[in-house]
């Protein structure tokens, strides 16, 4: 293993940076103080306000276009079920990216979960009857649909992606002129669910 390298820095008459001092191969170094605390980039909530049917296969139960200014990265999706099944039914879901937006469902405003921080630019929609144009699939995953969601603990939860880890999450570039959707592969003639979806925006590229 080599050995640790640094650099000097002379930090001037004004700011000061907080520096912890160590000895590493017998010479005196200043390694950077960091201090854990709270996420500070702004991060969003958009939801369904009212169930939303999965009788229809391959329709956009969520849509999300990026913001005119700022990246978008998506971080979490959650699928709850509300109306019950007419069958225990496995159901596949896909999210995909959008070139362009649909148009002609319920328009859904992304709340930021901090008041302090602006209103985002980006915008959701739910069940568009003008679907927007896909492009790349992010994936496929799949959640059961069951007839009695309200007297089986831990059924109504029928999706729940999380996009963390070292690598990027799915990602929207500033323009708005892009999207997600989330996409009922196959349906369920009776079914309703929630869809919710929290993102973080970026100012950087």
């Amino acid at each position: 293993m080599p050995d640790a390298s640094y650099v000097q820095v002379n930090e001037g008459s004004d700011r000061k940076v907080a520096f912890v001092q160590r000895s590493i191969s017998s010479n005196t170094v200043e390694q950077t103080e960091v201090a854990l605390t709270l996420p500070y980039i702004p991060t969003y909530v958009v939801t369904t306000e009212t169930p939303v049917s999965l009788a229809t296969a391959n329709s956009h139960v969520l849509q999300i276009m990026g913001s005119t200014l700022n990246r978008d990265l998506l971080r979490s999706v959650e699928v709850t079920q509300v109306g019950a099944a007419l069958n225990d039914t496995r159901i596949q879901f896909e999210l995909v990216r959008l070139d362009d937006a649909g148009t002609g469902g319920t328009a859904l405003t992304p709340n930021p979960t901090d008041p302090v921080d602006a209103a985002t630019t980006a915008a959701g929609m739910t069940q568009p009857s003008s679907k927007g144009t896909e492009n790349e699939s992010m994936g496929f995953w799949a959640g059961s649909v069951v007839t009695d969601p309200e007297n089986l603990p831990g059924f109504d939860l029928v999706l729940d992606l999380e996009f963390e880890g070292h690598g990027k999450p799915p990602t929207l570039a500033g323009g708005g002129s892009t999207g997600f959707a989330l996409k009922n592969v196959t349906s369920e003639p009776s079914a309703t669910v929630h869809v919710r979806a929290t993102f973080e925006e970026v100012f950087w590229s």
